[in-house]
């Protein structure tokens, strides 16, 4: 049945059985062939092995490893509030109905950051600059920030300044990503390399370090980083990052202010955070592999 996936026609009236078109620009999840690579990488892999293993082998190897993803961030996040009570008069309720009570910007400047999580640490960098925008006739001092181009250079520069000398004194012997295809570079690998740290290879087409059992293609499941922390990272309502910075005055939203909030709410979240992250791992490794790749995300 999943292998006549894609051929099916579209669902209409004539053909009840049909299948419902992807939507443009994106591919379907779950396809057969990205089952396989799940189902190879929890057989194959060192942290598939110990999720399998015993509790012994489980608790020395989820030490040793660390996650690594990129996530886009922006001065105009907001929390989705939907759900939460809108105290309005029956009146005011049927002229406006329920509505967020904050909107984010679509088009607003996206920054990326580079996160990287451990069981006993963790470690941060920001592809951005903020520089002074040009004097004018103001004498207040204004600032910008530029994005930095996530390239397999600046993949590079930021392991050397910060992840790596973190991840080394941590213990850290493997390093997962997924398959962005700028963290599977030749020149990234040999990057971990310098502070003994292997980077487990991806699955994407572009992933230049590509073998039988990589990390699968479009699966977050897998990933930590991208199944919880960052999440609890940005859109938490108890004083994350989205939160604490909109709790600012209005004159304090500044792109210094924003920085610091960036780092200082990831430095504020409880490492036990990030090991429930990681032992939660286990249970869904050891799904995948006992359905081989066929798990709901």
């Amino acid at each position: 049945m999943h292998e006549k996936l894609y051929e099916r026609p579209r669902r209409n009236l004539e053909n009840p059985n049909g299948s419902f078109p992807y939507a443009p620009k994106t591919s379907p999840r779950g396809t057969p062939r990205t089952q396989l690579q799940a189902f190879n990488f929890t057989k194959n892999s060192i942290i598939g092995k110990a999720a399998r293993g015993s509790d012994g082998y489980w608790n020395r190897i989820k030490k040793q490893i660390c996650f690594i993803d990129h996530t886009p961030i922006t001065m105009s996040g907001k929390i989705n509030r939907t759900h939460d009570p809108q105290w309005r008069t029956p009146k005011q309720m049927k002229r406006f109905g329920i509505s967020p009570s904050s909107h984010s910007s679509k088009n607003s400047t996206k920054y990326q950051a580079f996160t990287c999580m451990s069981w006993n640490s963790r470690a941060f960098h920001l592809h951005l600059k903020r520089r002074r925008k040009q004097k004018t006739w103001n004498a207040k001092p204004h600032y910008k920030l530029e994005r930095e181009s996530v390239t397999g250079a600046a993949v590079v520069e930021a392991i050397e300044m910060t992840l790596g000398p973190a991840m080394q004194e941590d213990g850290i012997k493997w390093v997962f990503a997924d398959n962005d295809c700028k963290l599977h570079q030749k020149q990234v690998k040999d990057a971990w390399a310098k502070f003994g740290i292997k980077l487990y290879p991806g699955a994407g087409q572009r992933c230049w370090d590509k073998v039988e059992g990589s990390f699968p293609v479009d699966f977050p499941i897998l990933m930590p980083l991208d199944r919880t922390i960052h999440h609890r990272w940005k859109n938490s309502k108890n004083g994350d990052l989205y939160s604490k910075f909109n709790a600012r005055k209005s004159e304090r939203k500044t792109t210094g202010g924003f920085i610091n909030d960036t780092y200082n709410t990831w430095e504020d979240i409880p490492q036990e955070t990030f090991q429930n992250s990681i032992q939660g791992c286990r249970k869904i490794y050891k799904t995948c592999y006992n359905n081989r790749g066929k798990i709901t995300m």
